[in-house]
């Protein structure tokens, strides 16, 4: 028999696999748990019949964090918003193992796994990795520009040096 526990990661964003199948929660409550297959249309169900579930699991939460206002991405000049695009990808994949387009079923690369890495080596292997390939980065950046991501989302990402003297949207 299944024993009902509460898993700590049920949120908006995390992917579950219930009735066999890999869904994304999309909403949260204390009657129901909103989720979605790819592709499928929403389904909400009772927490207690998704938790007594034989197939229940949290798969994980590979989730980009919200965009901000779409008048302040539009303020950015388009190589500053790329820039934080770019480091988006890098950063979600220090967080969570992958980047945001892999496959829910997708196996972290050794350095990345958050299983068996902790958040300060993924840090530093996401910094070799990137000055081997050319950009200059160090550990410090990259967990800077992490913690800014989860405080800010997307405009943490944001190279401010590239905004001074520029007009502050309104």
């Amino acid at each position: 028999m299944h024993e009902l526990s509460r898993p700590s990661s049920i949120r908006v964003g995390a992917w579950i696999r219930f009735a066999g199948q890999a869904r994304a929660v999309l909403a949260v409550s204390a009657r129901s748990v909103r989720m979605t297959d790819r592709g499928g249309p929403p389904r909400e169900v009772p927490p207690a019949d998704l938790l007594s579930d034989e197939e229940f699991e949290v798969l994980g939460s590979r989730v980009r964090m919200p965009l901000p206002p779409e008048s302040l991405l539009e303020e950015l000049p388009e190589r500053v918003r790329e820039k934080a695009l770019w480091w988006e990808e890098h950063i979600l994949e220090v967080l969570h193992g992958v980047g945001p387009g892999a496959d829910v079923d997708a196996v972290p690369r050794p350095e990345y796994d958050p299983a068996r890495r902790s958040l300060t080596a993924r840090e530093l292997a996401k910094a070799g990795e990137l000055t081997r390939s050319g950009h200059r980065a160090g550990m410090s950046t990259v967990g800077n520009l992490r913690r800014r991501y989860q405080a800010e989302g997307l405009l943490g990402l944001v190279d401010r040096r590239q905004l001074r003297g520029k007009p502050r949207p309104e």
